[in-house]
């Protein structure tokens, strides 16, 4: 999600507030959950990552969920 905002063009804190007002994302025991029914669609992974002796998990988001995220960024700008 950090990363996002390069790809995006907007800054973090309005992608991250317009995707929750929009329910595609929550966050739940720390980490963002993407909603359940676009899970299928080809727009986010789950990534591991290994933090010194552990793991986590992260959503990560795809070319076509970045295309996804503009689109929703750029319509909400316009109204």
């Amino acid at each position: 999600m950090s990363k996002l905002h390069k790809y995006v063009g907007s800054y973090y804190g309005k992608i991250v507030k317009t995707l929750k007002e929009e329910g595609i994302i929550t966050k739940e025991y720390g980490m963002w959950k993407l909603r359940e029914d676009l899970q299928d669609k080809g727009i986010a992974v789950y990534v591991t990552g290994r933090m010194r002796c552990f793991y986590h998990f992260y959503l990560s988001w795809t070319p076509k969920g970045i295309e996804f995220i503009k689109e929703i960024i750029n319509n909400r700008t316009r109204h």
